[in-house]
């Protein structure tokens, strides 16, 4: 459909949904449909098609692409925003080496957890195994190494005199900057805290996190 124009394509969607009445439908990409993602018109768009997964009872899948900076995994523009805040699940998909790495970035219900897969010669699609798993694992603990600067700064910004910061709050920060799970947040709290040794662990159960003197601002 890329010929088509946006109002087209938006048209054809809505008729194969009225005639076919799938279960689940996968748009790619979504700012085909959005035309003025970056514009405040786009939250419109987001919300018509919340409208339509709704009228057909139909799961709607919408596929969108990162920016391509090194650093910047957001999603572009307001419709990327918005789409991120509507949504019952975001998943962050990354292809590594044939491999595709799969992280849930935010989940309404149950939580997620991190998973991949590959596609075999024959076309099958085959789980990702234990060593794949711990090559992921070892790959976002670099990537976190990347996000250290930026993440001090946040609990800068975040800290009281006494630079002491929430955990939870910082947490939720630092999924909303790096656009990461939970699990990959609380990973880079964790090589903060235990491996650089940024901040010392305050209050029952370390709900506290105090940066250390030398690093506030």
């Amino acid at each position: 459909l890329r010929e088509n124009l946006p109002q087209e394509q938006n048209e054809m969607m809505r008729g194969i949904l009225e005639v076919y009445r799938p279960d689940v439908l996968v748009i790619d990409n979504l700012l085909d449909l959005v035309p003025k993602f970056m514009d405040q018109e786009s939250y419109q768009g987001i919300k018509d098609i919340m409208a339509l997964s709704t009228k057909y009872q139909c799961c709607i899948i919408s596929v969108m692409h990162t920016n391509k900076a090194a650093f910047d995994d957001n999603m572009p523009g307001m419709a990327g925003t918005a789409a991120a805040r509507k949504a019952e699940i975001v998943m962050k998909c990354e292809m590594d080496e044939g491999t595709v790495l799969v992280e849930t970035s935010d989940s309404r219900h149950a939580p997620v957890p991190d998973w991949g897969f590959r596609v075999g010669e024959d076309g099958a699609i085959e789980p990702l195994g234990l060593e794949a798993l711990r090559k992921l694992r070892q790959r976002q603990l670099s990537r976190n190494e990347e996000r250290m600067p930026r993440a001090l700064d946040l609990a800068r910004e975040l800290s009281n005199d006494e630079g002491l910061v929430e955990r939870k709050l910082y947490r939720e920060r630092l999924r909303s900057e790096f656009q990461i799970g939970d699990t990959t947040a609380k990973q880079l709290i964790r090589q903060l805290v235990v491996e650089k040794h940024y901040f010392d662990e305050e209050g029952v159960r370390g709900t506290m996190l105090r940066l250390d003197e030398t690093l506030r601002g």
